[in-house]
This record gives C-alpha cells, sequence and structure tokens, in this order.
C-alpha cells in the first residue's frame, strides 16, 4: 500500500531530478522487500515484481529525458509528418498536369499549403537554436 501512494504521489509535470529519486527509492524499496521477505516460493509474487522494477527503470529513463531531446523529436516527426503527406500529393499532381498543363495555374494553393507544412520543422529547428537552420 505505501509503494501504490508513492507512484501515486508521482508528478509528471514535476522536476525531473525529484521525481527520479523517488523512482530510485521506490525501486530500493522493491528490492528490499525481495529480500527480505520470503518470496521465493511464489513464482507470481517474483514475476510482478520483476516486471515492476522493469517499468519503473522505464520511468527513471523517460523521466531523465532532456528538453532539446524532445524538441528533436518534435522536428523529426513534423518533417516526416510533412514528407510523407507531400509524396502522396506528388503521383496526383502529375497526373493533373499532364492532362491539363493549365492545371498548374490551379495548384498555387497546394503548393502553398505545402509551404506551411514544412514551416512548423523550420519553426522547431529555430527554436531548438540549431545552425542548420540557415543551410535548411
Amino acid at each position: 500500500e505505501y509503494l501504490a501512494k508513492q507512484i501515486d504521489s508521482l508528478d509528471v509535470n514535476g522536476s525531473s531530478n525529484v521525481e527520479g529519486r523517488k523512482l530510485l527509492k521506490i525501486m530500493k524499496a522493491l528490492e528490499d522487500v525481495q529480500r527480505y521477505h520470503q518470496i521465493d516460493n511464489s513464482l507470481q509474487i517474483k514475476q510482478f515484481l520483476f516486471d515492476t522494477e522493469a517499468y519503473l527503470r522505464k520511468m527513471v529513463r523517460t523521466v531523465h529525458v532532456r528538453d532539446e531531446v524532445i524538441a528533436t523529436l518534435a522536428i523529426i516527426s513534423d518533417f516526416s509528418y510533412a514528407w510523407e503527406i507531400m509524396s502522396e500529393y506528388v503521383k496526383l499532381m502529375q497526373a493533373y498536369i499532364k492532362k491539363d498543363p493549365k492545371v498548374v495555374l490551379l495548384l498555387r494553393a497546394i503548393f502553398l499549403k505545402m509551404v506551411s507544412i514544412l514551416d512548423l520543422p523550420l519553426q522547431r529547428i529555430n527554436q531548438c537554436g540549431s545552425e542548420d537552420l540557415i543551410s535548411v
């Protein structure tokens, strides 16, 4: 019951150092439970404690992810999404242009939308202060 209250008290928006220390204390408490209580006889309890410890380790790693890494992941995911969307439109645009070359004039709005889709990744690159912004 004590461990459950400790886990419930974790704050996702709290300081990563404080929450990381709390997680390490909980992991230490689990080790103490394994060491001092006779659980060798119960395979289910051993498995539960093992799984819980594995989840807590993942939580510790997740808590200590730096803001720069999160910004980089956001940039990559935004750019990947934009790239995927663009690739879906290329064949369609080529077919329309082959059918009627005057359609190019009507595709201006689509090109402007593509620019706005690619603008968000550029904003993210700028936000994280990357020197690559100029080359992009």
